[in-house]
């Protein structure tokens, strides 16, 4: 597993295209470093030192404006000074925003050289949809040997050593209509309490087939056989039949592989010359998916002996 650099930066400029935002003054900071949306409450109240403002993202709409209906224009010019003088990354004026206060806070925000947009959400909309997209945009990454598919609406983290079969396994599995994620390289990171996967810039929309050099899976297969992210629900290992290995025959093992201290299931499956890799990993699908609920074949073996014993 290799970890990336953290250093992650957002211009401003790419999240007002992505969500149609309004971008209403001119500055020369065009980038942010931190995910956190807040109404810095506290500094609005006289109190910003504590608050942590710096290059945090505020956002304020209708209940802000109430509250600055009840200050005076001198007092309220100066809570929203205090504010940007400790250098947020940016201001977000939501659609139920008051207009009477727009002027002054877009005058203040570029004396502070802090970008200021409008936008078409509400706070709600601002937590729920920029606040995840910021998140995922924010969390540390790295990079894990694999290739990621999704399968019966699974996302199927195919591992293994180089030369196993991976890629011709995706490839397989593209022909029965499964998509495609990454190959090779995954970029994961963590959401809560469940592990992402997606591609690296450099290798998106390829695979990589020994003696069919580099598909361009998206021209081959079409868009629909491609999607940008989706969360790992199992991890499949492919492993030579003809190493020393202790396979688990019956399923009962619960097997678990980790990132970031979360636990993905994982079925390890031996490989050897003649076999199905794209049907074996179906079928590792589906047999998890059963797991997931709440069926067990063995379940079934024990009350069958039960029975029979009880005859």
């Amino acid at each position: 597993m290799q970890k990336n650099k953290q250093n992650i930066t957002i211009k401003v400029k790419s999240l007002v295209d992505k969500f149609n935002l309004e971008l209403v003054n001119k500055t020369t900071l065009d980038k942010m470093d931190n995910p956190s949306v807040i109404s810095a409450g506290l500094g609005l109240a006289g109190y910003p030192e504590y608050d942590n403002l710096e290059k945090v993202i505020i956002a304020w709409s209708s209940k802000e404006s109430k509250f600055f209906d009840s200050l005076d224009k001198n007092l309220l010019k100066k809570r929203i000074k205090d504010i940007f003088d400790r250098k947020p990354a940016l201001v977000l004026l939501g659609k139920n925003m008051d207009k009477k206060y727009h002027k002054l806070i877009i005058d203040l925000a570029t004396e502070a050289d802090i970008p200021c947009v409008i936008t078409w959400m509400d706070m709600s909309q601002i937590h729920g949809t920029l606040g995840s997209y910021l998140l995922r945009e924010f969390a540390p990454n790295y990079q894990i040997h694999g290739t990621l598919m999704r399968v019966s609406g699974y996302g199927v983290l195919i591992m293994g050593d180089s030369g196993r079969g991976k890629s011709e396994a995706a490839l397989e599995l593209l022909q029965k209509r499964h998509q495609l994620i990454s190959d090779d390289a995954v970029l994961v990171c963590q959401i809560g309490n469940e592990i992402y996967g997606t591609s690296p810039e450099i290798t998106r929309n390829l695979l990589e087939v020994r003696g069919l050099s580099i598909l361009d899976v998206e021209k081959i297969y079409g868009y629909q056989a491609m999607i940008d992210e989706h969360v790992i629900n199992l991890v499949v290992k492919l492993i030579p039949e003809t190493e020393n290995h202790d396979f688990d025959r019956l399923g009962d093992s619960n097997l678990k592989y980790t990132i970031y201290n979360i636990d993905i299931p994982l079925i390890e499956i031996p490989m050897r010359i003649g076999r199905n890799t794209s049907s074996l990993i179906e079928a590792a699908v589906n047999v998890q998916i059963l797991r997931d609920q709440g069926f067990n074949t063995l379940d079934i073996i024990g009350e069958r002996i039960k029975e029979k014993n009880d005859e």
